[in-house]
Order: C-alpha cells, then sequence, then structure tokens
C-alpha cells in the first residue's frame, strides 16, 4: 500500500523543498547527528576536569615525598604514596634489613603502619626479632650475653610493644599469587590503616601467566597491577628484586647494581616510578668491611620524591642498625621522643 503522506509530500519539479517531509527529515537526521557527536566516551579528560585538584595543589602544593630519617637518602628518595619503588642489589647485600630498618624509621618516627609479605623471613619470629633487636641496639639472643651486649626484659617487651602496632606480617598459607596477596594488603589498608606495602622478594610470588605469554608482558601486567593498587589504596609499594648473577672473580670489587639488569629484565625499571638499589662495593675484596651505598638509579618525579645518586651508609653488627655520618637515625629519633 502506498504511503499517503509520503506520495502527497514528493516535490514537484523545481519546487523548493523547505517545509516539506524531505526537508523535516533532512534536519531531524542533522539534530541526531549533532546529538550522537555530543555523546560523551569515558577515559577521555580535559584541565577543566581537574581544576579543584589543581587549584588545591596551587594553594597548599602538591603531595611530595616523607623524609626516610636518613638526610642523605632523603636527598635521592623520599618515601611518597601512590608510588612504586622498586629496590634491587645482589644476594645477600642487606636489602631485607635495610627495608626493615627504613619501616622501623616510619613507624617510630611518623606513626605509619606497613604490611609486609616476606616469606623467605621464615619462621616469621625471626622477622620480628631482627625488627626487635634493630630498635633496642642490642641482641635478643641469650648467647650474646657474654658480649655484654644482651638487652634486658624490660628492653625487649618495651620494643614489642612499640613494634607491634605497626607491623603486618601477610603469609597466606597456600595461595601467593598477586591477586590474593593485593586482597590482604587490601584489608590491612581498611582496618588498621597502613601507609606501605612490601613485596620481599618479587620471586616468592606464584606468578600466573597466561599460556605462550612473554615474560616481559607478564611483568608489564604484573606492575600495572602494582601501581593501580598504589594510586587507588593511595599507599607506598616496596618491590624487591634481585640483579642477575654477576659473573666476577674472588678478591674483585663486587659489581654495581645496574637498572636493566634486574631479574626478568628491563620492565620493571620502565614501569616502576624509582629503582633504587643497596651494593656493598668491597664485599668480595674484604668481607669483614660494612659500608654500604644506598642508589637511587630511576626517580620518576624528582621536584617531588628526589635526585638520582646514591648515600654512604655503614652497618653496625653489634646494634644491628645502619648509621649515617652522625650515627644511628633510630637511636636520634628514641632519644627525641624520650625528650618530649
Amino acid at each position: 500500500m502506498v504511503n499517503r503522506e509520503f506520495q502527497n509530500n514528493i516535490p514537484k519539479e523545481g519546487e523548493n523543498i523547505e517545509g516539506t517531509f524531505f526537508s523535516q527529515e533532512k534536519n531531524g537526521l542533522r539534530q541526531i547527528s549533532r546529538k550522537s557527536r555530543s555523546i560523551p566516551i569515558s577515559g577521555i579528560y580535559t584541565c577543566i576536569d581537574f581544576d579543584k585538584k589543581i587549584l588545591d595543589n596551587y594553594k597548599n602544593g602538591q603531595p611530595i615525598g616523607t623524609t626516610t630519617h636518613f638526610p642523605e637518602i632523603d636527598e635521592h628518595w623520599t618515601w611518597r604514596l601512590g608510588e612504586v619503588s622498586i629496590i634491587t642489589g645482589f644476594c645477600n647485600q642487606g636489602k631485607s634489613l635495610l627495608v626493615g630498618q627504613l619501616l622501623l624509621l616510619k613507624a617510630i618516627g611518623d606513626n605509619w603502619n606497613h604490611a609486609i609479605f616476606c616469606p623467605e623471613e621464615m619462621p616469621s619470629e625471626d622477622y620480628f626479632t631482627n625488627l626487635i633487636e634493630s630498635y633496642v641496639g642490642k641482641s635478643a639472643s641469650k648467647n650474646q650475653a657474654k658480649y655484654n651486649n644482651y638487652m634486658t626484659l624490660n628492653e625487649l617487651n618495651d620494643a614489642i610493644s612499640n613494634i607491634s602496632p605497626h607491623f603486618f606480617l601477610v603469609n597466606p598459607p597456600d595461595n601467593h599469587s598477586i591477586d590474593n596477596l593485593i586482597r590482604h594488603f587490601t584489608y590491612l589498608v581498611e582496618e588498621k590503616k597502613v601507609q606501605t606495602i612490601t613485596i620481599d622478594p618479587y620471586n616468592q610470588i606464584h606468578h600466573n601467566m597466561e599460556p605462550g605469554e612473554r615474560e616481559d608482558l607478564y611483568i608489564s601486567r604484573f606492575m600495572t597491577k602494582l601501581k593501580k593498587f598504589a594510586i587507588e589504596q593511595n599507599v607506598a609499594v616496596l618491590l624487591i628484586a634481585h640483579q642477575n648473577t654477576p659473573e666476577i672473580q674472588r678478591k674483585e670489587i663486587n659489581p654495581k647494581p645496574s637498572l636493566y639488569r634486574i631479574k626478568g629484565g628491563g620492565t620493571f625499571a620502565d614501569k616502576a616510578d624509582n629503582v633504587l638499589a643497596i651494593w656493598r662495593p668491597f664485599i668480595n675484596t674484604n668481607p669483614l668491611d660494612t659500608s654500604i651505598k644506598f642508589m637511587s638509579l630511576k626517580i620518576k618525579k624528582q621536584k617531588l620524591t628526589g635526585i638520582p645518586g646514591k648515600a654512604d651508609l655503614t652497618y653496625e653488627r653489634k646494634s644491628n642498625r645502619f648509621m649515617d655520618k652522625n650515627g644511628s637515625p633510630i637511636h636520634r629519633l628514641k632519644q627525641k621522643y624520650k625528650q618530649t
């Protein structure tokens, strides 16, 4: 059947089509086209979308990193929430021990709380004993009594009461995948208000690679997930990753850790906000030498976090503490709070 409205609106030869069915249809299509172009697409932003935050930063300053309580380290790296920092170095160079003391200093000095995945520190009481010894500056083992370096029971109990509210070890019994660890970390962020997450080390995670997936693409996916978590939860994430085993001879100076020699490849360095390294140059030539260099090899936001460089520290075995040129930051903080 012929549509009469359509038939009656067919323009005659030479007739102006304005006002006809055809012109109405054409105008309608134009309106639909305009509307379709104005439909917003998620994931596209302009400066005005962030004007309130930009104005807040203008008035109050951007969030900058906070102190490590090692002045020399602060020049080259500080704690900044929302960032992922890799700490690398060769085996048995003191990475975990120094990280533990950096966490301890933030607990003592700034009341920060920490979540730590460190399955290599087993049994777990060994991890806490290390912290206790650093806090007190004496041994927590009776066999050190003969060296006049054995802490008293009161010192032990004081250390436990001061450390316990700030440190939470994460060690799920059978699933160390990054997704399961993030579930535990998220709980601790929400319930215990932790500010830092430490994974020590990367190779102790149960990695679930896709069939046929290249390692560099998996690491990229892993680091993206870690960065997303750091931003969403507003925490500082530390990831400890080993260096490739160096080829060195005895009594040669230990090689310097490299940005792109992290086991697993350069994707770690590419995706991290910061890459830090612990280096003991003379461990091969003189095993008793305890000098250590803390190096920042990459700092993404240098105006806010620090300038790449190195800080010279020493490790004192008797007190189980790292020292700068002015002594122990742990001792300085404890003295400060004792006086106030």
